[in-house]
């Protein structure tokens, strides 16, 4: 209420005037009836003046277009003209403003109303939390009518979060790209359906959730849960608490405190003669052997390069063969779903390839299109690879793929050497 108490009492002051003087206290006041444009700025207008880095002009162009006023010009020079309006000019311009803008009839100026159980309830501006002038709710902040205040509604929410094109989001503002480069887009109900998600995680009853998010059928709250997320979440976060703590325990045992004393005195350490074992012929072609045979990285890339070799698949065509046996997918969603469209066949991702085949038999191109942008993930591993999102939200079954337990996610690619790895686990 600090941060917006300037807001709170220039809308008082319009409701004291019953809506009749709607100027600023230095514009009231101030002695001459024209007011030039430039003192203008700070005072009732703000902002940087969009693309032409011209305040002035936009502050013109809203008071034209909204009151349909002029300003009088007066040149100063042959290139330079001032401005100037009258404080009737203005006043009516804010007025205007406000009844285009909301429902601004007699008895409901600057008040927002909402239905509870049946029964309208109303709130004046000036007792809502959230409350700015007109633009200033933007991350740009071109322009700015700082006698125009209105609460925080929910399309500056979704401009915040990426889902309007045309307005700078939060993320647009730090410059942050999804894991394919795209724009970061939040819709507006996510984070209600993450807190729900937290809720469940955190195992708070249905009616206490219900409470918590203004409900009053329990039974809406499953609509608002990933449960099936929630659990995978859960089950991480248990493994990483259990890791940690056998970690821990180990580093205690380590310890100097946590061991048992066994002799009373301090005892000088001996340190043993390591003698060199004399190396025979065959201990050197071990030796040789295992050197030759030892991979640095299970990757395909490192397959390639240890075995000189490539696995040819007549029905791919030369560039998804190589992405196949290098594991090198694509970094971007297009490039995955190009791989995937090229390759998926009844041994790679048979339910994906049924159900894309399907709405194309069924004329749904563009569905086919978006259930495949949908599951564009394509990670490798050391062995097979993951259709899971892991670099956003991790594995919440350890890697059990890699030790060959099952795993829905897991996939084998089809890349050389894949089908004896999968044997032999």
């Amino acid at each position: 209420r600090e941060l917006t108490s300037g807001f709170r009492k220039t809308i008082q002051g319009f409701r004291d005037s019953n809506f009749t003087n709607m100027l600023p206290g230095k514009i009231a006041d101030f002695p001459d009836e024209w007011i030039e444009q430039n003192y203008l700025e700070d005072i009732m207008f703000s902002g940087s003046g969009g693309s032409r880095n011209d305040l002035g002009k936009s502050i013109r162009n809203s008071i034209a277009n909204f009151s349909g006023h002029k300003p009088k010009v007066i040149p100063v020079h042959k290139q330079k003209n001032s401005w100037y309006f009258t404080k009737e000019q203005l006043n009516d311009y804010v007025y205007q403003r406000y009844a285009q803008a909301k429902n601004f009839e007699p008895g409901h100026q600057c008040i927002i109303s909402a239905k509870n159980n049946g029964d309208w309830e109303h709130f004046n501006y000036e007792d809502l939390m959230f409350i700015m002038p007109e633009g200033a709710f933007g991350i740009g902040k071109d322009f700015v009518s700082l006698q125009h205040i209105f609460p925080l509604d929910e399309n500056s929410i979704e401009a915040w979060l990426g889902g309007t094109q045309n307005r700078k989001s939060i993320f647009d503002h730090f410059n942050l790209f999804e894991d394919d480069g795209s724009r970061v887009i939040i819709k507006k109900h996510v984070p209600r359906h993450n807190i729900n998600t937290f809720l469940a995680i955190a195992g708070v009853t249905d009616h206490i959730q219900a409470i918590l998010m203004g409900r009053v059928d329990i039974t809406q709250n499953k609509h608002y849960q990933h449960q099936a997320e929630s659990q995978s979440y859960q089950t991480a976060s248990l493994a990483i608490n259990m890791l940690e703590k056998a970690y821990d325990e180990n580093n205690q045992a380590l310890t100097k405190s946590f061991q048992l004393s066994l002799f009373t005195t301090q005892q000088k350490p001996c340190i043993p003669v390591n003698l060199p074992s004399p190396r025979t012929e065959v201990s050197r072609r071990m030796a040789a052997l295992s050197r030759s045979s030892k991979t640095v990285k299970n990757t395909g890339v490192g397959n390639v390069k240890l075995t000189t070799s490539l696995m040819i698949n007549p029905e791919l065509n030369t560039e998804h063969n190589l992405k196949q046996n290098m594991q090198t997918f694509g970094e971007t969603t297009a490039e995955v779903v190009d791989y995937i469209t090229g390759t998926m066949s009844d041994k790679f991702l048979p339910e994906l390839k049924r159900a894309h085949d399907k709405l194309v038999q069924q004329n749904l191109a563009d569905k086919a299109k978006s259930l495949l942008q949908r599951h564009a993930k394509l990670h490798p591993l050391g062995f097979g690879a993951c259709t899971r999102d892991v670099a956003r939200w991790g594995c919440p079954h350890a890697l059990k793929c890699q030790s060959g337990l099952p795993c829905g996610y897991f996939t084998l690619t089809g890349r050389l050497g894949e089908a004896e790895e999968a044997s032999r686990r």
